[in-house]
């Protein structure tokens, strides 16, 4: 390329188009397929490696155009609707939410709630075949030492751990959590690979 930007071939010398492009060079190796440039493009495309999905991992094209990332999007919409009705449900039927306070078993402490982990609470938390779920994360104050801790609780004994609801005006939910579409974009999209959730539950050939 030219410091004006115009690709210059250094096959013909010709301009728009490069040396692996040169249409010239296309013909001659056409024509001579025992030829040195022959051979050496043969060669090339021996050790190319096919383009490959970084997310789905199957070949042929890339995440950019891969259809199983809308396709698990609107899995997971669907899926974390149907959960998060039950959550919430429960989350009102118990008052837990910002305000209430709950006994933590670990530091023997009652702790006053003071965030909730919205974006992380879907369909994992609630028990699956085999009875195992992910803890709810929340950050809560210790209330004799006034400590301020993460905690982790799963849904099955959140309601004997709430002492004191929360008020109903205080219980409130974000805006895109029940209707699935507030989740961590980083976790379930932006990594190297398809989630081992899709993988388990939502199978479809790419």
């Amino acid at each position: 390329m030219s410091w004006n930007g115009t690709v210059y071939c250094s096959h013909c010398y010709e301009q728009g188009h490069n040396r692996r492009g040169c249409p010239i060079r296309k013909e001659y190796i056409q024509n001579n397929p025992n030829s040195y440039a022959a051979r050496s493009d043969a060669e090339r495309k021996r050790y190319q490696r096919p383009r490959r999905c970084s997310y789905c991992q199957q070949k042929g094209h890339n995440r950019r155009t891969c259809t199983l990332i809308p396709a698990d999007k609107e899995f997971l919409k669907k899926e974390m609707c149907i959960a998060r009705q039950t959550i919430k449900a429960e989350f009102e039927r118990i008052g837990f939410g910002v305000g209430a306070l709950v006994r933590e078993d670990y530091w023997e402490e009652i702790c006053l709630v003071q965030s909730v982990d919205w974006r992380t609470i879907d369909q994992r938390h609630l028990p699956d075949a085999d009875g195992d779920c992910h803890n709810l994360r929340f950050v809560a104050k210790q209330v004799k030492t006034g400590r301020v801790h993460g905690f982790g609780i799963s849904l099955q004994s959140l309601p004997e751990r709430v002492l004191s609801p929360t008020t109903p005006s205080a219980l409130i939910f974000p805006d895109g959590w029940a209707d699935g579409t507030l989740y961590d974009e980083q976790e379930w999209f932006n990594g190297q690979q398809r989630h081992w959730y899709m993988q388990k539950n939502n199978i479809i050939s790419p």
